[in-house]
């Protein structure tokens, strides 16, 4: 999965990069140019081109209007006609170089401020532009998975100014995706040196540290975070988790505090100020956000999956999946407190509210199924796990609810059905094993002929070849009993 590079859109100052020396109108033109006037020195310099015979340096800058003008092809044509008088000018070159920029056509335009500097090596404006193309350069080769020869851009942009702030941060993306995590970080403190106040710099050195494990390190930016925008609540939230894992809760629950107020997104500062004052409209506010974060993980998980081309690339989906089971224990934590304030007859009615707010989550559905169960309201609980199943039919758990309260409501074909499905999504529950051979009673054939077909595709499940054994047994096949035995046995020392 590539990391997204930025693309610097910069426009060269033309007014700098003409280096024109004019007089009367012309000079006028140039101040109005100056003073990014563009349209009223386009017209002095028109009526200078209708008068006849311009100056190539007025063509230039007329051309260098046009493109702050947006007008592309009048540049190109004037900037043509300026090169029938000058064709080795090095204002021209830069304006041409400005163009090809505007045009995105950034590799034309490093040529031309290349040019530009073989001719004037020390000429500034064309030393910036050729920066700027460079940086840009690198981000279309990027993109087009070339990535030793967008690397060598980037360096090129970064040898010609260590202070290129997009050519740092574009490279350190670079080096973030392939994996050298210490560069990146290098990088961007470099880019910070220059930029101490970018925010995006800033959260970007936040994640580098966080996926280096420095605690440390990530503290103090978001301290910089902080103080730079007070008002966003994230960093304080993260600044919570971070005190936290050190043992420091009561600067954690300071900066938690400051989230809540702020509208934070991250749930578990509402898990734990609402903890702290047993407030159940803030573990409301908990669940709500619990619910809303592992909706948008779900769907960044399942956008990480379809792209990925390769196994390496499946790993950003292994970390989200990751993050979302963090997200469903803070869920069920504020829950669990929820019906701990309330009492069972509120707790039904929150969470009931709760799951019309948010009618789109199985968590939520599920913990309906579940409270359903333990009251042994069998109907009930079986409306929950069916709601569920019909968008996500792949719900083991909502399978084997709907298979418990279909066979307590005394529907014993029905709850073997739902029962194997639920036995085909998670092959390793002893639980749906017990309940299978409690529905299979007095027709255990039938069941061992089931789990048999199973293990043709569950080949390295030992509790499975288990199970098998044991109805064998029961059904007095010694043989096939002691092999199946054995088979898990293999399973079980890694054969």
């Amino acid at each position: 999965m590539r990391t997204l590079l930025v693309l610097v859109i910069l426009l060269l100052p033309a007014a700098a990069l003409a280096g024109l020396s004019l007089e009367e109108d012309p000079g006028r033109a140039r101040i109005l140019f100056s003073e990014k006037k563009y349209a009223d020195a386009a017209a002095i310099l028109e009526r200078i081109q209708r008068r006849g015979n311009p100056a190539p340096a007025d063509l230039i800058l007329l051309g260098m209007c046009y493109t702050e003008l947006g007008d592309l092809d009048r540049a190109s044509s004037t900037l043509d006609a300026a090169a029938m008088i000058s064709p080795r000018s090095v204002a021209l070159l830069n304006a041409r170089g400005n163009l090809a920029f505007a045009r995105k056509r950034f590799p034309d335009a490093v040529e031309l401020f290349r040019e530009a500097r073989r001719i004037d090596p020390n000429d500034r404006n064309a030393a910036t532009g050729l920066v700027a193309s460079l940086a840009n350069a690198g981000v279309e080769l990027f993109g087009k998975g070339k990535v030793p020869e967008a690397r060598a851009s980037f360096e090129e942009a970064i040898q010609l100014d260590s202070r290129s702030v997009p050519a740092l941060r574009n490279l350190a993306l670079l080096e973030l995706d392939g994996g050298d995590v210490s560069r990146a970080a290098g990088l961007l403190e470099q880019a910070l040196a220059v930029s101490p106040s970018d925010i995006e710099l800033l959260k970007l050195l936040f994640l580098v540290r966080n996926k280096q494990g420095d605690a440390n390190a990530m503290l103090p930016i978001l301290e910089r975070l902080i103080v730079l925008q007070p008002a966003d609540p994230e960093p304080y939230a993260a600044r919570g988790r971070l005190l936290e894992q050190q043992g420091k809760t009561a600067d954690a629950a300071e900066m938690f505090q400051q989230a809540v107020q702020k509208g934070s997104q991250d749930p578990l500062p509402y898990l734990r100020v609402g903890t702290a004052r047993r407030d159940r409209y803030v573990l409301h506010d908990a669940v709500g956000k619990s619910v809303q974060l592992i909706s948008a993980l779900q769907i960044q998980a399942s956008q990480a999956v379809s792209r990925a081309r390769k196994s390496e690339d499946l790993q950003g989906a292994k970390l989200i999946t990751t993050k979302i089971e963090d997200v469903k224990l803070t869920l069920g934590s504020s829950l669990t407190l929820l019906r701990e304030i309330d009492g069972d007859t509120t707790f039904e009615q929150d969470l009931s509210r709760m799951q019309s707010w948010y009618p789109g989550s199985v968590d939520l559905l599920a913990a309906l199924g579940r409270l359903y169960r333990e009251k042994e309201r069998w109907a009930d609980s079986l409306a929950a796990w069916q709601r569920i199943l019909q968008d996500h039919a792949l719900d083991g758990e909502a399978q084997a609810g709907a298979g418990f309260a279909l066979e307590k409501l005394g529907n014993r074909d029905a709850a073997i059905m739902a029962y194997r499905r639920a036995l085909d999504l998670d092959p390793g529950s002893r639980n749906l094993y017990d309940a299978l051979e409690r529905l299979y009673a007095g027709r255990e054939s039938e069941l061992l002929q089931i789990l048999l077909d199973t293990s043709y595709r569950e080949t390295r499940n030992a509790l499975l070849f288990r199970e098998i054994a044991k109805l064998e047994d029961q059904l007095g096949l010694k043989a096939d009993a002691e092999t199946h035995r054995d088979r898990a046995a293999q399973v079980e020392a890694g054969k």
